[in-house]
């Protein structure tokens, strides 16, 4: 019986002792007591290099807006990721120096049109990551419409923390429109048959020119692939079979004040003579902020049935602007 209880003892004691010296040695490798680091990095070049890496799509990166008016704007050209994963947080405001350069084969912006300062101020904040949007401010009659811009920034320093080298140079486009940009659109879809529907059907979606107050719809995914109509068609299912179908093109067109007066056929250019709700508006209130509203109802035949379909579509201004 006492040597059960010694080599019990000896067990109990040694484990004690092994597992001391695990901890001592390498606390899972200093896990437990690292405080972490603060890491900034430009999201939209983060997106590029997930691009790269998994769809290999080609997406390039975007500032768009409307030239015209009003006549200086305050103007989104990237946004910054704060990335603070563990217990070291910004003690207070934190500092990010940044350089400018010109985009080969792309214009450079003229005297007066925009200053850029050497450095900006991201805010403090406890979570564990978010996103500044960095803003410029652009007075446009300094600038060419016909011209095409681009400029190239590169993050080179900040008051706390590091930032991602591999994600600190971004390379942005300059689009003089209105209305092109990328947005997140919601889509649903009824007919008086209760044959085909969509619900809600939500992704990131392009609207592109098609001409002065009218343009088209585009999937940013399947936008990339030869088959035109895949991207720029609403889809619906198809109850019965599951199938998804390319319901309609549209081309919308736009009065003055921004109301939503056809909807066109993107391939014939036929009046579709859409019966239009009063709330269907494209609204411009800055680079950033545009939202789209379009209910309305069309008569098609799909499936060899003649019958209306009513269509309500919503779009907001996403982000990051990158197609």
């Amino acid at each position: 019986m006492k040597m059960k209880i010694f080599n019990a003892l000896f067990l109990v004691a040694s484990v004690v002792s092994f597992s001391s010296c695990l901890k001592a040695k390498n606390e899972f490798g200093g896990m437990r007591t690292d405080e972490g680091n603060i890491v900034t990095s430009i999201v939209e070049k983060q997106y590029l290099i997930s691009d790269e890496s998994n769809n290999h799509w080609g997406y390039e990166v975007f500032a768009g807006f409307d030239f015209a008016a009003p006549a200086t704007e305050s103007v989104r050209f990237f946004a910054v990721r704060v990335n603070q994963p563990r217990d070291k947080k910004l003690s207070g405001p934190m500092t990010v120096r940044f350089t400018t350069a010109a985009i080969p084969g792309l214009a450079t912006f003229p005297a007066g049109a925009i200053t850029f300062p050497t450095e900006f101020t991201v805010p403090a904040n406890a979570a564990t990551v978010y996103d500044v949007p960095v803003y410029f401010t652009v007075n446009k009659s300094a600038l060419n419409p016909a011209s095409s811009y681009g400029i190239s920034f590169t993050l080179t320093g900040t008051s706390q923390g590091v930032f991602d080298e591999l994600s600190k140079t971004v390379d942005i486009q300059i689009k003089n429109s209105k209305y092109t940009a990328r947005y997140t659109s919601v889509t649903s879809v009824t007919d008086s048959a209760n044959l085909y529907r969509i619900v809600s059907n939500t992704k990131p979606t392009l609207l592109e020119d098609l001409g002065s107050n009218n343009v088209g719809i585009a999937d940013v995914v399947f936008n990339r692939y030869p088959v035109a109509s895949i991207a720029r068609a609403i889809q619906v299912i198809n109850l019965s079979t599951g199938g998804r179908v390319d319901l309609v093109q549209p081309r919308y067109v736009f009065n003055a004040a921004g109301n939503l007066t056809a909807v066109l056929s993107r391939t014939t250019g036929a009046d579709l003579n859409a019966v239009i709700e009063p709330s269907s508006k494209f609204t411009y209130t800055s680079n950033d902020n545009r939202t789209f509203v379009a209910n309305y109802t069309i008569r098609l035949t799909v499936g060899g049935i003649n019958q209306p379909f009513k269509i309500s579509e919503n779009w907001t201004y996403g982000t990051p602007q990158a197609y």
